[in-house]
């Protein structure tokens, strides 16, 4: 009797084992694409890739950061999600999620490392790169923008906006220590729930949700969270944390 229980624990360890097993990777794959960032969690995230960029090729960290958070909405667009595209690139993909004119890249490192590609090989910027002045920001986004990289007329300004808003020029200082003021990173909550709010602060964006809805229900402005956000209606994406006060 005891060797018959015994055996039967011993096959469903097995069972279980080889279960998770199974299931895990592909759990983990979903879970990862599922991910969204807040605007500080982006920074996080992508400071260091922008800095040994800027190390490699001489252009500013805050340029990198600056264009890649303006072009991807901080790495919650669909193309960014789907094609790791965070600088708005035309080209082929092999992607099978969406319908895309947009490059599709094996991973976001090699949209960056594109990026910077793409730069060294526009006139109007050539020159900063044999200047050797990662400090001039101001100076390579207007030369960008001059180049046709983008075809809004406000490219620029949005750009220049974000660089100092959140204060990107810190990682153009290589070998100083990072002062940059981290307010606290929103957790990546994935809620079936219709209005979770995490904190006074923070808030999770809901199935069905518009930033009218959500001013709404803070006694706030469309304004104040769209600036705050850098987002519209139409980049708001379920599972987004928005910063609201």
């Amino acid at each position: 009797m005891v060797s018959r229980i015994y055996s039967f624990m011993i096959q469903s360890i097995f069972k279980w084992t080889l279960f998770l097993l199974l299931t895990l990777p592909g759990y983990l794959k979903t879970s990862s694409a599922q991910t969204r960032y807040s605007i500080h969690s982006y920074i996080d995230q992508h400071a260091d890739i922008a800095q040994n960029l800027m190390s490699e090729s001489g252009t500013p960290a805050s340029v990198i950061l600056g264009v890649a958070i303006h072009e991807s909405a901080f790495g919650n667009s669909k193309i960014a999600r789907h094609l790791h595209n965070h600088f708005g690139v035309k080209g082929k993909n092999n992607s099978v999620k969406i319908q895309s004119a947009y490059k599709g890249y094996p991973s976001v490192k090699d949209s960056y490392q594109d990026f910077i590609k793409i730069l060294k090989k526009r006139k109007q910027i050539k020159k900063l790169f044999q200047k050797d002045d990662h400090k001039a920001y101001e100076s390579w986004i207007k030369a960008i923008a001059s180049s046709g990289y983008a075809s809004s007329k406000t490219w620029s300004r949005k750009v220049l906006q974000i660089i100092d808003k959140y204060e990107l020029y810190q990682f153009d200082e290589l070998k100083k220590e990072r002062e940059f003021p981290m307010e606290p990173v929103l957790p990546l909550v994935h809620s079936t729930s219709i209005f979770k709010v995490l904190s006074p602060r923070f808030y999770t964006v809901q199935p069905n949700d518009s930033l009218e809805k959500i001013a709404s229900m803070y006694n706030t402005s469309v304004e104040s969270i769209a600036e705050k956000n850098l987002i519209t209606d139409e980049n708001l994406i379920t599972g987004l944390g928005l910063i609201i006060g």
